[in-house]
């Protein structure tokens, strides 16, 4: 069948006035919303299909995460929607699998019992597209491979990643009030191999640039030493430092090379960064747990070093302060690397309650403000559970 485009104002108020009836409460359109009219579900999602705003047809996918029965309904809805908008309804679906697994925990602390959007019923969508199974690497590799797939599919090189995790981000702010004050117990799986499953091609799909590992971080260092002139620190982050210390393994990969640097002539630095990105291929990103948690004082002495390179000298960032700022994000990958961080003894229990305490009166404050302690402590609690059992 053919149907026309949700686009006016008016049709996009009344699909917000819907969402907002079935508990999607964080939408505005800066308008007073009519009263909604309680469309069956087949329609609700066609419709949101349909939408040509992206805010309100992303929205699908805290509805199904919050509204989980209406899985019975997107079969139906699929059945009598043009290729164009049954495929768009197909990229939500999966998209809502993949964040529910990579946000696993804490929707789980949100909602006070763990999402249950069911994912077997919807294995033909990630199979005939040659997608990966939400199961493997908790949901990450196939949300990447699905933003490659979207790209190609709308012609489009947009962040549709940030924008569907939006979403989660809105329904997690949304749904945090009502279970704050609640004990919840997680049962969470246990993570895959970070193979398993995905092929060198699902891999190559994550990004617009191959993905690195630890020889391509060295040539990276190399290089970058031999371009530069003035003296400074440069300090690997993230899952770059965990890849080059091979906290994840031998051959693990990460997206990113993620660096904080201190250095003399910034500009200069990012130049050859710049300039480095085109000629090896590499996607770098400039970033630092400090961009989203307060850092313990004693961070920069427990850096690691890693050697020199030309004037550079090169750590990998303080591991209480990255375990911190990934118990912070709380996604699933995150909490599984700071899992990996205890079980080889790179944190220490006490040492980390340490600096976690050192850095607790700072949440919610100055440019903390929008971090809130009281979700803090509790993705703290559930992480140490998680890495230690108690």
């Amino acid at each position: 069948m053919s149907a026309s485009r949700i686009t006016s104002a008016g049709e996009v108020g009344a699909l917000v006035a819907e969402l907002r009836a079935w508990g999607i409460t964080y939408l505005t359109t800066g308008e007073p919303l009519p009263e909604p009219i309680a469309l069956l579900p087949v329609v609700l999602l066609q419709r949101l299909a349909r939408c040509d705003i992206s805010r309100v047809r992303d929205a699908t996918i805290a509805l199904l995460i919050l509204h989980p029965a209406l899985a019975e309904a997107i079969p139906g809805a699929l059945a009598d929607l043009e290729p164009d908008s049954a495929e768009q309804l197909v990229t939500l679906v999966l998209a809502t699998l993949y964040l529910q697994r990579l946000w696993l925990t804490r929707l789980t602390l949100a909602l006070g019992h763990p999402p249950t959007f069911p994912e077997q019923p919807f294995a033909p969508l990630w199979q005939t597209r040659e997608l990966p199974a939400p199961a493997v690497e908790s949901g990450w590799l196939g949300l990447y491979a699905l933003v490659a797939r979207e790209r190609v599919r709308r012609a489009l090189p947009l962040n549709f990643a940030g924008d569907w995790q939006n979403q989660i981000e809105h329904l997690l702010r949304q749904e945090w009030p009502h279970q704050r004050a609640h004990s919840v117990t997680l049962a969470l799986p246990r993570p895959q191999s970070p193979t398993e499953g995905a092929t060198s091609k699902e891999y190559q799909a994550m990004s617009m640039r191959p993905p690195v590992d630890r020889a391509s971080i060295e040539a990276f260092l190399r290089r970058l030493g031999q371009q530069v002139r003035q003296p400074g620190r440069l300090y690997l982050v993230g899952g770059a430092e965990l890849v080059y210390q091979q906290v994840r393994g031998p051959g693990a990969t990460t997206l990113d090379i993620d660096l904080w640097l201190d250095v003399v002539d910034e500009d200069e630095v990012q130049r050859a960064i710049q300039q480095l990105k085109i000629t090896l291929e590499v996607n770098v990103e400039l970033a630092s747990p400090g961009d989203f948690i307060p850092l313990p004082a004693a961070w920069q002495s427990q850096a690691r070093y890693v050697g020199r390179y030309g004037p550079l000298e090169v750590f990998c960032f303080d591991y209480y302060s990255l375990a911190l700022s990934k118990i912070e994000r709380g996604n699933e990958r995150d909490l599984q690397d700071v899992e990996l961080l205890a079980h080889q003894g790179l944190i220490a229990r006490d040492q980390l309650d340490a600096a976690y305490q050192e850095i607790l009166p700072q949440v919610g404050h100055g440019r903390y403000f929008n971090l809130d302690a009281t979700r803090f402590a509790a993705q703290y609690a559930a992480a140490m559970r998680r890495a230690w059992g108690n």
